[in-house]
């Protein structure tokens, strides 16, 4: 039997074990993060964004069609309300809430950090799928989870080396680290500061 299972789920691998099936039953799996920022463009077009607009969208979010999604949808209720918009609060919130995790699960804050900054410094960290860490970073939609055999364009082939981990969910997450991580004090020094 063929299925295609899409879906939109960072940590797919732990909810599929959660509901009892094996991973291991896949034969490819595809990790698909953004369109092209050309297509990104052309489809904002089409939706009647204006060029300035759609060209700072896809500067912070690249082809990530969750997060322009979600950004054009805050813009729209700050306009209406005559607020600010807050379109960082949502990526930033999901850092914050790995750190949460994590220390609820008593892990070692200096451990997270360390991953953190490689993801956000090469967009890829080597974790086993039994690592308690794994599970935070896709819960908390940190990070997407890569099994050995998963393809994804994102990560240069020297960096990955094959090996399963993590990957960064989106640009903005990566550029959004250093952030969270320097006003929790925990930037380390070794980068200077930001």
């Amino acid at each position: 039997m063929s299925v295609i299972l899409l879906s939109s789920d960072e940590a797919l691998p732990f909810r599929l074990e959660d509901l009892g099936l094996s991973p291991t039953h896949l034969r490819e799996t595809l990790v698909v993060g953004d369109a092209a920022p050309q297509e990104m463009l052309k489809q904002l077009e089409e939706l009647g964004v204006g060029p300035n607009l759609r060209d700072l969208l896809v500067r912070v979010y690249g082809g990530h069609v969750w997060q322009i999604d979600v950004a054009l949808d805050c813009l729209s209720e700050a306009l209406e309300a005559g607020d600010e918009a807050d379109v960082l609060r949502g990526p930033m919130d999901s850092i914050q809430n790995a750190f949460a995790l994590w220390e609820g699960q008593k892990g070692d804050n200096g451990r997270l950090v360390d991953v953190l900054v490689e993801v956000a410094r090469c967009g890829f960290y080597p974790l086993d799928k039994d690592d308690a860490l794994s599970r935070v970073l896709t819960k908390s939609n940190v990070c997407t989870f890569l099994a050995n055999g998963t393809k994804e364009f994102f990560i240069d082939p020297g960096v990955r080396l094959r090996r399963s981990g993590v990957m960064a969910s989106t640009q903005l997450t990566r550029v959004l680290i250093p952030v969270v991580l320097q006003q929790r004090n925990l930037f380390p020094a070794r980068f200077g500061v930001l």
